[in-house]
Formats: C-alpha cells, sequence, structure tokens
C-alpha cells in the first residue's frame, strides 16, 4: 500500500526524510522534533508503506532510527534503502488519536490496524 491510498482516508503528514549525506545516515526533519504528543508514523519509500509504528513521546522516536540501537531490521532498512540511493519518508498522524469524553487513547489500536491492513516489511510482529 502506497501513503497515498493510506490518505485517502487518513491524516498523516510528512515530517521527516532519512538520507545518505557524505557516506553518513541522516534525517532532515521538519518539525519540532522535542515536541511532545501521541502520534502513529509511517515510513516509506518511492511512497510504499515499510514501517508503521507509534509514539507516546512525540516525533523524537520516528526521526531517530539513525542512532536507534533496538529496533535493527528498520534501521538496517532504512541503512540499505540510503545505501541504494533511496530516501525514506517519515509521515505521522497526531489528530484523532484520542476519545475526548472517556480520555481514551486509542493509539495502540489504530497502529495494529493499520499494521493488519498493510502489512509492511519492516514491522517483524504482523500477527497472522
Amino acid at each position: 500500500m502506497t501513503i497515498q491510498e493510506l490518505n485517502n482516508n487518513t491524516k498523516f503528514y510528512k515530517i521527516g526524510i532519512y538520507r545518505l549525506i557524505d557516506n553518513n545516515l541522516k534525517c532532515e526533519y521538519f518539525v519540532k522534533k522535542t515536541e511532545r504528543k501521541s502520534i502513529v508514523y509511517v515510513m516509506t519509500i518511492n511512497d510504499e508503506i515499510k514501517y508503521i509504528g507509534k509514539s507516546i513521546q512525540g516525533y523524537s522516536r520516528p526521526l531517530s532510527y539513525d542512532k536507534n540501537k533496538v529496533m535493527v531490521k528498520v534501521r538496517n532498512g532504512i541503512k540499505l534503502a540510503c545505501k541504494n540511493n533511496q530516501s525514506v519518508d517519515v509521515y505521522a498522524r497526531s489528530e484523532n488519536l484520542s476519545m475526548e469524553f472517556e480520555k481514551l487513547n486509542i493509539i495502540e489500536a489504530y497502529e495494529q490496524a493499520l499494521i493488519q491492513l498493510v502489512r509492511p516489511e519492516w514491522n517483524s510482529h504482523i500477527q497472522k
């Protein structure tokens, strides 16, 4: 699935891009990286969705995979794409991820539903 197909019904916006600069993986970002908020994020190569994740601490996580030592599959996917002269675009959605009346955060359910729908190759824990 592409980001355009996903965005037919959702409100993801571009927050950053990973590229190889001087043979080093770098992330250029278009938001205040330290802003804390709940988000669901998507990583794409040539608009094809490769990874879906969530963060309750804002943009820092999806914009720091070049330094992330835990999420090896995602970091290696980003590095390989960039070494092959591709960029990895990062999109996020922060709107309408909680129900104000009940103070219910639906970020976990939304992330899992998108993963099951899209089945991105960098998500390791896809339920069959």
